[in-house]
């Protein structure tokens, strides 16, 4: 079989509305340093939020490229188990470095590309996110098996879905670890 045909692994999860939790700006508040947050908040509270804005934003950035890390975490993981390329959406439709895209050109070619090349899907669900939502129906309809990677609860809908595998830990290095036995397991040419 001609490996560009093969179907092979599509990792997705939530990229855009990224927010950030209490705890996550109480965390990022402690980094900066309580000088450097009084000044924010005098910013905040003098200049219209605008010195705030900032913080806030790069926060949810640094949120968001720890996101991608790990989907590329995984995808190097499938593809180091299976000898397969992964399909990682944001190497092709990055919601900020490909903002121009029009939302149809994305849907047909996220949809194209499970429909026709997706062996497994591997929902990473870590925020909450419509797209994944979509992708997972999407794989339903497909049969297309689909391993969601998770650290907290989510709705018991998804894990209902036939061919769900569910993958919950404390840690992102113990998702990783889980993910690589699942792959080891189901997905490699021997199984």
């Amino acid at each position: 079989m001609d490996r560009d045909k093969e179907k092979t692994a599509y990792i997705g999860g939530a990229l855009t509305d990224v927010r950030l939790t209490i705890e996550e700006w109480l965390i990022a508040f402690r980094s900066v340093g309580v000088a450097r947050w009084m000044g924010m908040l005098l910013g905040f509270l003098l200049f219209n939020s605008s010195a705030l804005g900032e913080f806030m934003t790069f926060h949810q950035a640094r949120k968001t490229q720890n996101l991608k890390d790990f989907y590329e975490e995984l995808a190097a993981a499938w593809e180091r188990i299976t000898g397969i390329p992964a399909f990682v959406p944001h190497r092709f439709y990055d919601p900020v470095k490909n903002a121009e895209a029009q939302p149809p050109e994305v849907r047909a070619f996220e949809g194209g590309q499970i429909h026709e090349r997706t062996k497994v899907l591997v929902a990473v669900l870590f925020e909450p996110a419509t797209g994944v939502g979509i992708e997972m129906g999407w794989s339903e309809v497909y049969g297309i098996p689909i391993i969601i990677v998770r650290m907290a609860n989510v709705s018991r809908l998804p894990l209902g879905l036939h061919k769900v595998t569910d993958i919950r830990t404390k840690s992102r290095r113990e998702s990783l670890q889980q993910f690589e036995q699942v792959v080891r397991a189901k997905f490699t040419l021997a199984a």
